[in-house]
Order: structure tokens, then C-alpha cells, then sequence
């Protein structure tokens, strides 16, 4: 007999939810995994940087949004970590120009496994009732991505700007993603790279 499982709705959720989330992740980020996550001033056209030892978002930022990125960024820190052909294809700057079908999967394939790591790491965290929250920023930063390497047009984001952001590109009840295990590794730094 197939059971059916219930989604959490997590758009009730209040910004001391993401908050106290987020310090949930930090937590296990740093005391598990080694990965330091601290606030600081960033390019204004950008919400955040990886460097492979540590995230770096900007302080004027929703906690839903930190969370996000926190979540999302690990996932690519990981690859950063395990994998060179990862960490090409995420120092790799795309213009809409080098873009095609088979640069666009390889991309969505990218952004999903670090999506996918980023889910397993709120399991891991005892957060896997934000399974349908992940999937939803996920979904919603692959539609996001899509637009911005095949026009090159970015949204400078600030709080004005974040809300027309998940109006457009956040949308509730999208598939669900799958966590993926984290494989073991060791934190190194490599070249920066920003989020956004």
C-alpha cells in the first residue's frame, strides 16, 4: 500500500524561524563540517561569497534569504571541495554568448547537486521539513540562473528587490528535490565566487 506524505507548508514560518535556522546550519557547518559562516560588506550587485573555508553574506539580507544562501552555498562548497571539474564549472564566468543546450544542462546539474547537498545538510541538521522550502528556492534559483546566463540582466538585491525576486522566481509547490550524501572532505580555499 502506497502511503502519501504530508508537506510541510512552511509559508506560515516567521523570520525568527529562518533565524534561529540559520544559526541550526552555522552550528553544523562550522563544528562538523569545518565551513565558517560570518556576515560582512559585499559588492553591492552580490549577496554573498564561498571560498571554500568560509560563506560570507551581506548583513541587510532577510534570515529566509541567509538560509538560502547558507544552505545553497554549502552544497557548492562541497563540490568545490571533492571535485575539480566542479570547481571549473563553478569558477567558470558564463556570458549569454558560451550559452547552449548542453552548457545549460551541464549548469542545471551543477546547481542541483548543490541544492541537493545543501538538503541533505538541513536533515542532518533535523530541518527535512524544509524539504519543500529548498525545493521551491532551488527550483527558483535554476529559473533565475537560466534568465541571467541567457540575458545577462541581474537583479541588484536589496530588500525592495528580494520581494520581486521570490514573486517571480519563488514559487510554492514545485517537485521535490532528493538530499544527496556528503561525501567526506577536507575544507580548502579556492577562488572566491559570489552568489548572484
Amino acid at each position: 500500500m502506497k502511503t502519501t506524505r504530508t508537506v510541510f507548508d512552511y509559508r506560515a514560518l516567521t523570520w525568527k524561524d529562518f533565524g534561529k535556522y540559520c544559526w541550526v546550519i552555522i552550528n553544523v557547518m562550522q563544528n562538523r563540517y569545518g565551513i565558517r559562516a560570518k556576515q560582512g560588506t559585499l559588492n553591492n550587485r552580490i549577496t554573498a561569497d564561498f571560498n571554500g573555508l568560509q560563506i560570507i553574506t551581506r548583513p541587510d539580507l532577510t534570515w529566509e534569504m541567509k538560509l538560502a544562501l547558507l544552505v545553497h552555498l554549502f552544497g557548492h562548497t562541497v563540490q568545490f571541495n571533492t571535485s575539480a571539474e566542479l570547481r571549473e564549472i563553478g569558477l567558470t564566468r558564463y556570458k549569454p554568448r558560451d550559452i547552449n543546450k548542453n552548457t545549460l544542462r551541464v549548469i542545471r546539474n551543477y546547481e542541483l547537486m548543490a541544492s541537493r547537498y545543501g538538503l541533505q545538510l538541513l536533515c542532518l541538521c533535523g530541518l527535512h521539513f524544509l524539504d519543500q522550502w529548498a525545493s521551491d528556492w532551488s527550483n527558483g534559483d535554476l529559473d533565475y540562473l537560466v534568465m541571467l546566463y541567457t540575458t545577462g540582466k541581474k537583479y541588484k538585491l536589496n530588500g525592495r528587490t528580494l520581494r520581486r525576486y521570490k514573486r517571480q522566481y519563488i514559487h510554492y509547490g514545485t517537485k521535490l528535490i532528493k538530499p544527496l550524501p556528503i561525501p567526506d572532505f577536507v575544507p580548502r580555499k579556492w577562488p572566491k565566487r559570489a552568489a548572484f
